[in-house]
């Protein structure tokens, strides 16, 4: 998409695609504007979903993000939120996903719920390792974690 034609922002966009990791990527928002910066638009209210082709899914939202033609990603901000269908849910000052493989980054403090235990961190990364199915989901940098077994 060419941002530079967006003029007064486009309603209601949606945008699906295959990274090269073999996941769908499905973003949806309530508009989308360009900016003063080359290959980047400013996103409002973005909802983003990855269906792993594990049966994983991870969903993402934010008030405002940003999206990166050159840089081929996403970033959220103002009241991130992101869960996972196996009942993780974290937010994040900010989170960077990549549009052409899987791959989801939190540069902390990221805090939630991991099952049934609390978790805070400085970092969390959810990737692909070896062209495996399977997500990795790795919490670094300070990691506290309250399990509770109720």
């Amino acid at each position: 998409m060419d941002f530079a034609t967006l003029d007064d922002g486009l309603t209601n966009p949606i945008y699906s695609s295959i990274t090269n990791s073999g996941d769908e990527l499905r973003i949806a928002a309530d508009q989308i504007i360009s900016t003063d910066q080359k290959d980047t638009a400013l996103v409002k209210s973005a909802i983003l979903r990855i269906l792993a082709e594990s049966g994983s899914n991870i969903f993402l939202t934010s008030d405002i993000a940003l999206i990166n033609n050159a840089e081929k990603s996403l970033t959220l901000s103002k009241n991130v939120i992101l869960k996972t269908n196996d009942k993780m849910e974290i937010t994040a000052p900010k989170i960077l996903i990549s549009l052409d493989k899987t791959l989801v980054q939190a540069a902390g403090p990221v805090k939630g719920f991991f099952g049934t235990s609390n978790i805070a961190a400085g970092k969390l990364d959810i990737f692909k390792e070896n062209n495996s199915a399977n997500l990795v989901i790795s919490f670094t940098r300070g990691v506290k974690m309250v399990y509770d077994v109720n």
